[in-house]
């Protein structure tokens, strides 16, 4: 075997080269401190990006400036941990809010790219939801102002049956009183739902036809604010005051179970369409710190995103309406209202969620956020 002399100078050179690969691995790995400071970053852009989709107006010039910024850190960040590969968890986290900030920085990048036929089905089950999720505050104070109104129409007419006649149509109170004095003993009033089985087919489809103009105009309308509220409110107190009238007859529970067996849908479409108008009418008004034109462009794409589940929702509510509610019992119409409410709270609060992060990112105990 072939012997090797190391020599003092040898041995030094050895030392030298294995200090400069420590010193490299040390700067490769970044500190306690450093981890600390990249877990700051990467939640100071995710709650910049938050507020930037829900409510622009309120960033200061010191978060737009901190937005690029961060967004580069953070793929600096995700870059370094890839790199190590030591910390899983740390490069999910990363990655999710990198990619979160990307898709909110870069909303339009890739428009275009998904054929049409994938795209107006991607905005109704799944855009949607989380335009509604995003704008609850305005489709909750619409829904609560909507049913307080009917509740309030439906108390003042079972007092007063002249209420009915001041706040809805005269001929169609008088024909519903009408219908209500014809009664047998036992016989439940179904208001204008008595067409036969045999022409559900047409009636659906020329009530989803009626129902899709209806929520286009519902739209429009919500571009005016103060005709909107009029309207809106004139609307729902007189289907409250309908259902009040039989109140007289006690027949109030069986119209209402056929109003409510499609309603839950229609209505709920309703006030959609007339959310989105009112919120692109309000974002134009008043842009904030957007030029009207950008403020107005953003905003008409989360109108389109908010009254998309409309659509669906009234091709199904017309199918209802049609072959359900005139035809099935008050519990079956019932049932049928109930399952509609749970479908549309398990769509509208869960599809469409990003995946989460399932551990924190670093020891300070601050975890992934859904």
């Amino acid at each position: 075997m072939r012997r090797v002399v190391t020599g003092p100078r040898t041995r030094a050179r050895a030392r030298g080269g294995r200090d400069a690969r420590a010193a490299a691995e040390s700067e490769a790995r970044p500190t306690r401190a450093s981890d600390a400071e990249d877990l700051e970053r990467l939640y100071r852009l995710e709650t910049l990006c938050e507020r930037l989709a829900s409510s622009p107006r309120k960033l200061t010039d010191e978060d737009l400036e901190d937005l690029p910024r961060l967004y580069r850190a953070a793929a600096s960040i995700s870059s370094r941990l890839a790199t190590r590969g030591d910390q899983p968890a740390a490069i999910r986290e990363s990655r999710r809010v990198l990619q979160y900030a990307h898709g909110v920085l870069h909303f339009d990048l890739h428009r275009g790219r998904m054929p049409w036929y994938r795209l107006l089905p991607h905005m109704a089950f799944v855009e949607g939801p989380r335009e509604i999720r995003r704008s609850w505050k305005l489709f909750l104070a619409m829904s609560v102002g909507f049913y307080g109104l009917a509740a309030f129409g439906y108390v003042m007419a079972a007092n007063d049956v002249q209420f009915a006649f001041e706040v809805g149509d005269p001929r169609m109170v008088t024909s519903a009183i009408a219908q209500l004095d014809a009664l047998e003993p036992g016989q439940s009033w179904e208001g204008n739902f008595t067409f036969g089985f045999e022409d559900s087919g047409k009636t659906a489809g020329w009530i989803m036809a009626n129902n899709l103009s209806v929520c286009l105009l519902w739209v429009a309308v919500g571009f005016f604010l103060p005709i909107c509220v009029w309207l809106v409110g004139k609307f729902a107190v007189s289907i409250g005051a309908y259902v009040g009238v039989a109140r007289h007859w006690g027949q109030d529970g069986s119209i209402l179970s056929i109003l409510m067996c499609h309603g839950t849908l229609e209505l709920t479409a309703a006030i959609l369409s007339i959310s989105a108008g009112a919120l692109s009418a309000w974002t134009i008004a008043f842009p904030g710190r957007w030029s009207r034109s950008y403020a107005a462009q953003r905003v008409l794409k989360r109108a389109l995103h908010l009254v998309a589940p409309a659509v669906p929702m009234l091709i199904a509510a017309g199918l209802i309406e049609g072959y359900v509610s005139p035809h099935a019992s008050n519990g079956v119409r019932a049932t049928v209202a109930v399952l509609s409410a749970i479908v549309m709270i398990a769509w509208f609060g869960f599809v469409g969620r990003g995946e989460r992060a399932d551990a924190p990112l670093s020891s300070t105990g601050r975890g992934s956020r859904s």
